[in-house]
């Protein structure tokens, strides 16, 4: 027969304690929060930009890509002026530097229309001026970063 050993009478071992809610949420602050910051934007983009090619013109694109156009080859604001023209004209700048050009019919939708099948690639033409949207989603972000007092904690770390 063996002989088993026993164990000295020793103190059970420390658990250590329960993290609080605060300290699970710390990997979010600090210095990693700009990391953070730029991976969900990123992904976000990514989600954006792969629905491009997905849905199908609204009925309002057209119009803001017409009067877009014409403020940004034209230098003009007259087709329809019920917006502000700096988002139309960001919408209307990546295909304007593709060499889409405006087509000069005086009702707004039929000159959107217009230009989105100049070339005869609508899908790029579309995709390009849906690009023109995406640094206002990244604007906005940065403003929510920077307003929940993540970026201000980073800024103050750093110095």
């Amino acid at each position: 027969m063996t002989k088993k050993r026993v164990k000295p009478n020793t103190a059970p071992e420390a658990v250590a304690p329960a993290l609080p809610a605060e300290s699970a949420l710390a990997i979010f602050s600090g210095r990693r929060a700009w990391l953070w910051a730029f991976l969900f934007l990123a992904i976000g983009c990514g989600r954006i930009v792969s629905t491009y090619n997905v849905f199908a013109t609204t009925s309002d694109e057209p119009a803001h890509i017409a009067c877009g156009m014409e403020y940004v080859a034209n230098h003009t604001y007259k087709l329809e002026t019920q917006h502000p023209p700096f988002t139309r004209a960001m919408m209307a700048l990546l295909p304007y530097l593709d060499g889409v050009r405006p087509r000069g019919l005086s009702n707004f939708q039929n000159e959107g229309w217009a230009i989105l099948t100049y070339q005869h690639h609508a899908a790029r033409t579309l995709f390009l001026a849906r690009m023109g949207n995406l640094p206002f989603f990244m604007l906005g972000g940065l403003v929510v970063f920077f307003c929940i007092g993540y970026g201000s904690q980073f800024a103050f770390d750093t110095m």
